[in-house]
């Protein structure tokens, strides 16, 4: 299961899926919500669980429990040019697994592709409006503000990913 989760304050949705039918879940059962819980946008993390039934905050959720049977879970959050968690680029699978730093990589960066394709009509229309001149210091971290706008939507224009994901393997190749 692959999805691209968008989370609100009582559930999330998913703005794309593969391998789940439902189009949304409570909040309370998301594990998506997990990646964004970090007031800091420094701490926005990765979340990695490889086996949600051995784990305490996941072990009693009725997604474990029950359909679609979740065992691993790797999350990336989705974060915007202005430093917003909206949600997270998640795989999901009903045996427990490891992820490899590589396929981790991959992950993290497809998570930094999707945040740029959801904002790419902002980033546009944010790039027309305000001329380009120096950089202020309150802009310069790249988490969040004018710097990581101008990059995410510098290389937006050029980053074309083609990817063939088998369902029966993690191997991602490029």
């Amino acid at each position: 299961i692959v999805l691209v989760s968008l989370v609100a304050e009582d559930k999330q949705w998913f703005k794309s899926k593969c391998g789940i039918d439902a189009n949304e879940t409570s909040r309370a059962s998301s594990f998506c919500a997990y990646t964004l819980v970090k007031q800091d946008l420094a701490d926005a993390h990765v979340l990695i669980v490889t086996d949600a039934r051995r784990d305490l905050r996941f072990m009693r959720n009725p997604l474990v429990l029950g359909e679609p049977y979740i065992q691993f879970y790797c999350g990336v959050p989705l974060v915007t040019s202005e430093g917003l968690r909206m949600g997270s680029l998640c795989c999901i699978d009903n045996k427990p697994r490891d992820i490899s730093p590589k396929e981790l990589g991959l992950q993290i960066n497809f998570g930094y592709l999707t945040s740029q394709a959801l904002e790419s009509k902002y980033l546009e229309e944010q790039h027309a409006q305000e001329p380009r001149e120096g950089i202020s210091k309150e802009e310069e971290h790249f988490l969040g503000g004018r710097l990581r706008a101008e990059a995410m939507l510098d290389s937006g224009r050029t980053a074309i990913c083609l990817v063939w994901a088998r369902p029966d393997s993690m191997d991602w190749p490029l």
